[in-house]
C-alpha cells in the first residue's frame, strides 16, 4: 500500500500540530517552494546545488550536459539533474 500525504494535509497537520492559522503555514511552504525552485534553477555549468529541506533530508542539483543522439547527432543540450537524499540516520529513525 503506497502513503500518499498532499501537501494540503501536511499543511493541516503542521497548522493543528503548531496551533499555527492554515493560511501562515501554506505562505511559509509556498515561499519554501519558490526559494527551492529560485536556487534549484539557477545553477550553472560545472555548478553543484545542495539544499537540506529537513535534518536528514535533501536535494540536490547539478548541470549535466548531454549529447544528442540520431537525428540530432552532435548537438549538446543542457538538464539539471535532481536527486534527493536520505541520511542513514533518518532512515534507521524510520525503520526502527
Amino acid at each position: 500500500m503506497i502513503r500518499n500525504i498532499k501537501q494540503s494535509e501536511l499543511i493541516e497537520m503542521v497548522a493543528e500540530k503548531e496551533n499555527m492559522n492554515k493560511s501562515d503555514v501554506r505562505k511559509v511552504f509556498k515561499a519554501t517552494e519558490n526559494i527551492v525552485y529560485d536556487y534549484l534553477s539557477s545553477i550553472s555549468y560545472n555548478d553543484k546545488c545542495k539544499i537540506s529541506l529537513l535534518k536528514g533530508l535533501s536535494l540536490e542539483s547539478k548541470y549535466v550536459l548531454n549529447k544528442c543522439s540520431g537525428i540530432f547527432k552532435g548537438t549538446e543540450y543542457s538538464k539539471i539533474k535532481i536527486n534527493s537524499y536520505i541520511s542513514r540516520r533518518y532512515k534507521n529513525l524510520i525503520n526502527r
